[in-house]
């Protein structure tokens, strides 16, 4: 039977780099909380720069009692899995100047794989590889477009028969090119070019995204399937807004 993995790879490398979980971060943590509550198949995967395969990131790793943050400062998702989160562990990375970090996170992983190839490390006891078969579905909904070695694993994934489908939040890189650097939109431009010559599907998380999507795709000529996953307004377990009271009083004038 086919299974469900939500690759949340993007995570670690990005809280290295950057030492925080952003927007698409939140999202990607919440989505794959939700859908293993609800799939009890469904499992959270992640690509470990130490082997270059993809494990089985435990859901009590990412989702206990500690925070989120805490979980990642492991770094490699090998380290997680292997050793749990440790919010005492602080990365050489993160102490490098923030400018130089995604740099060092891109150096560490290069650096994983060529010391992999010289020791042909095997996956250590105790961590369970996630092997996908034909016909699985993989999730990503993280901010991927920056990295060509992860895309090349998941057109890898495809080929080997798994069914692709990742979330895009928006097209801003796209259409309004002027918001962002060159260097950026035209990694963006050519992830999205990459990624629709083998994905199974995209995910646009609102209706204006999808319309952009439709747009761009007219314009390579190219068709997907695509889906529609509108984002909740809140979180679960937080208290809804409407309960809650501004702190300033001053603000109590613009209700309604």
């Amino acid at each position: 039977m086919p299974r469900v993995h939500i690759d949340v790879s993007d995570l670690f490398d990005h809280f290295l780099a950057f030492g925080n979980v952003t927007g698409i971060q939140r999202v990607s943590v919440e989505l794959a909380r939700r859908v293993t509550e609800v799939e009890p198949t469904a499992r959270v995967t992640a690509f470990t720069h130490a082997l270059g395969r993809p494990i089985i990131v435990p859901r009590d790793a990412l989702f206990g009692d500690h925070d989120i943050r805490d979980a990642l400062t492991a770094g490699d998702p090998l380290v997680l899995v292997r050793d749990g989160p440790d919010p005492t562990r602080r990365p050489w990375i993160q102490r490098a100047l923030p400018a130089l970090r995604p740099a060092l996170v891109f150096v560490r992983a290069n650096g994983y794989r060529a010391a992999r190839a010289l020791s042909a490390a095997e996956i250590p006891p105790g961590v369970e590889p996630a092997d996908l078969g034909p016909g699985d579905i993989v999730i990503v909904p993280g901010a991927i477009w920056g990295q060509r070695a992860y895309l090349k694993r998941l057109a890898a994934m495809s080929a080997r028969g798994a069914r692709v489908h990742v979330v895009i939040h928006d097209m801003i890189l796209v259409k309004y090119p002027e918001l962002s650097d060159p260097v950026t939109c035209r990694l963006f431009r050519r992830f999205f070019d990459e990624l629709t010559t083998f994905a199974a599907g995209l995910i646009c998380i609102s209706r204006n995204t999808r319309r952009d999507v439709e747009e761009h795709l007219a314009s390579l000529g190219r068709t997907i399937r695509i889906d529609m996953m509108p984002l909740a307004h809140e979180f679960l377990g937080t208290v809804p807004e409407t309960l809650t009271r501004p702190r300033n009083p001053k603000l109590a004038t613009l209700e309604g």
